[in-house]
C-alpha cells in the first residue's frame, strides 16, 4: 500500500513524539526528513527553507517510509547526529559515527580560551591530545593558519574519521598521529597543548545513560573520572616549551580537583573559564 503524506503531517506527528526524547522535537523532524528526501532523490539538495515554504507538498511512499524509518532511531534514543553522520561544529560540518564523541557547543569555550593565547600570524606548534572528529583541532588549525597544529586519537578508526574531517575542510596545517596520550613525542616541543579527555566517572549511571550510543573509551576515566586529566597535567610539562600553555575541559564539577593537579605539578598561572551555563569547564595553565 502505497503511503503518501505532506510535509507538515510528517513533521507534525514526527515533533509530537520526540517530545519525549528531545529538546529540540521540531529542528529533529525537519533534519530527519530533509535527509530522507536527500537519500530518496538524489541529485537534490532540500533544506528546512523548503520544508516551510512547500508545507502542504505530498512526498513520496519511498521518502515516507525511510523518514519513519529514521524517526524510529530517534524514538530509541540515537542521537540526531548519528543518525545523520554529521554534526555542526564552530565552522565546519563535521562528519561524526559511533567511534567519535558528538562534537558540543560547551567545547567551543576551549577554542575560545585557546584563541585568545595564540597571537595571529605567528608559527607555533599546538597539540591537540584525543581528537576524535577533530574538532578542536580543526577549528585551531583554521583560525591560526601560520600555526603547526597536531592532533593524536590512540583508536585508528577514530583518527580515520578526523583525517577526513580535515580533507573535507581543506584545512593544510594540521597533522594526525597515533598516540597514546604524548608517548609519540619528543620534550619541550610545543607552545600550546590542548585536550579535551575522558572525565566521566564510570559509577556515574545517570550521566552515561544519555550518552549509551558515544564509545565509553572517550568518555570514562578511573579515579572519579580524574585520570586521565591528572596524567595529561602531569605529562604535559614535559613537553611544553618555556611559558608553554596547557587547556583542559573537564567535568562540570572537577574544577577544584584539576585546579589542584595544576599545582602540585608546579604549573604557574593558573586560571579557569566558564562555559555557557556559567559552569567552569576549562581549566588552564602554563610551565
Amino acid at each position: 500500500m502505497s503511503i503518501s503524506l505532506s510535509i507538515k503531517d510528517l513533521i507534525s506527528g514526527a515533533e509530537k513524539k520526540f517530545n519525549t526524547v528531545s529538546y529540540s522535537a521540531r529542528l529533529d523532524a525537519e533534519l530527519l526528513l530533509i535527509e530522507s528526501l536527500n537519500r530518496c532523490e538524489q541529485g537534490k539538495n532540500y533544506s528546512r527553507s523548503f520544508l516551510r515554504t512547500w508545507p502542504d507538498k505530498i512526498i513520496e511512499s519511498k521518502a515516507v517510509e525511510n523518514f519513519h524509518s529514521l524517526c524510529q532511531q530517534r524514538l530509541a534514543g540515537k542521537p540526531i547526529a548519528y543518525i545523520l553522520g554529521h554534526q555542526s561544529f564552530w565552522h565546519f560540518d563535521l562528519k561524526v559515527t559511533e567511534d567519535t564523541l558528538i562534537p558540543r557547543p560547551d567545547t567551543e569555550t576551549l577554542i575560545e580560551t585557546a584563541l585568545t593565547h595564540l597571537p595571529d600570524g605567528k608559527t607555533l606548534k599546538i597539540l591537540d591530545l584525543g581528537t576524535g572528529s577533530g574538532a578542536i583541532a580543526l577549528a585551531l588549525a583554521y583560525e591560526r593558519p601560520f600555526a603547526e597544529v597536531y592532533a593524536t586519537d590512540i583508536y585508528l578508526p577514530t583518527a580515520r574519521i578526523a583525517q577526513s574531517n580535515r580533507e573535507q575542510n581543506n584545512i593544510q596545517n594540521l597533522s594526525f598521529i597515533i598516540s597514546d596520550w604524548l608517548s609519540a613525542f619528543k620534550p619541550n616541543q610545543f607552545d600550546m597543548i590542548v585536550s579535551n579527555p575522558p572525565y566521566i566517572d564510570a559509577d556515574d549511571d545517570k550521566h552515561l545513560k544519555t550518552l549509551k550510543y558515544e564509545p565509553s573509551r572517550a568518555l570514562i576515566s578511573k579515579n572519579h573520572g580524574l585520570s586521565d586529566c591528572q596524567t595529561i597535567i602531569q605529562q604535559a610539562k614535559q613537553h611544553l616549551k618555556q611559558n608553554g600553555m596547557l587547556i583542559l575541559e573537564h567535568g562540570y564539577d572537577q574544577a577544584k580537583e584539576i585546579y589542584n593537579f595544576f599545582q602540585i605539578e608546579n604549573y604557574q598561572q593558573i586560571n579557569q573559564q566558564k562555559d555557557l551555563a556559567n559552569i567552569i569547564r576549562v581549566s588552564y595553565a602554563k610551565i
